[in-house]
């Protein structure tokens, strides 16, 4: 069955971007600012209990993989079995017209402080409206709200410090980080993968918190802690080369913090 998957270009122009992420930035840091996303409710065991939601697989605990250990000592993150893999998918259908509407997944690893997105995506075979008149986004949960629920079944969300994505296929973040800051950056092929990071209220920062990656995360943020308590501190892009595979693919990193 082959759904059409929600993958564009969001901004015509880098200020456009910056401009966007500017105003997430602010509804992290200032509740008196008007902010769409509200607290999530959601809990895992409301996805557990909801019938349309399949848990495929549950892994741990386990350790932190390999590819993220270096960071991991670094950033004072254990190395030992803390760690907990889970795959959940979704399939809706709009039973007033017997279609099938689109395809919701979830892959990833929990551990204390941290979160490693690996797998995301939802697919869309409809427009926005449905044959029943039904929305066909609105009826998919944030992928935001799923990754908390996750991450709060088995950790504090209060010690959330880090998420992690790996191998980045949307092209929308994929595009903007290859084009405008990598290559901005004006590096060599070789130091094309080294890891950069962008600082709290640059304006490289504020343009990644408008790409469709960073959405998610600030829209994590919102709707996990009290407006004004978090922020995303910084951003940090580089590119893995899987050898074995042969491709390199984008990684991002969020380090969340308490505002002083």
């Amino acid at each position: 069955m082959a759904f059409r998957s929600v993958e564009h270009v969001e901004y015509e122009t880098y200020e456009e971007r910056r401009l966007a992420g500017e105003e997430r930035q602010k509804w992290l840091s200032d509740p008196s600012i008007p902010c769409p996303i509200p607290k999530s409710t959601l809990t895992f065991k409301d996805i557990v209990l909801e019938a349309e939601w399949r848990i495929d697989q549950l892994g741990g605990p386990h350790v932190i993989p390999e590819v993220y250990q270096v960071q991991a000592t670094t950033l004072g993150l254990p190395l030992e079995n803390n760690y907990r893999t889970k795959f959940i998918s979704r399939l809706e259908e709009d039973e007033e017209v017997d279609i099938d509407v689109g395809f919701e997944n979830w892959g990833g690893i929990t551990g204390p402080g941290v979160i490693i997105l690996q797998n995301i995506f939802k697919t869309f075979q409809l427009p926005a409206i449905l044959p029943s008149g039904k929305p066909s986004q609105s009826i998919f949960p944030y992928m935001s709200r799923v990754t908390q629920a996750v991450y709060e079944e088995d950790f504090c969300l209060h010690d959330l410090r880090y998420v992690f994505v790996s191998d980045i296929l949307n092209v929308d973040t994929r595009q903007f980080v290859s084009h405008h800051i990598h290559h901005e950056s004006k590096q060599l092929a070789e130091e094309h993968k080294q890891m950069l990071t962008w600082d709290y209220g640059t304006d490289d920062y504020q343009a990644l918190l408008a790409t469709r990656i960073g959405k998610l995360v600030v829209y994590l943020v919102l709707g996990a802690f009290e407006r004004g308590t978090m922020r995303i501190a910084r951003v940090a892009t580089w590119f893995h080369t899987n050898e074995l595979a042969e491709t390199t693919n984008l990684q991002m990193r969020f380090d969340i913090e308490p505002v002083v």
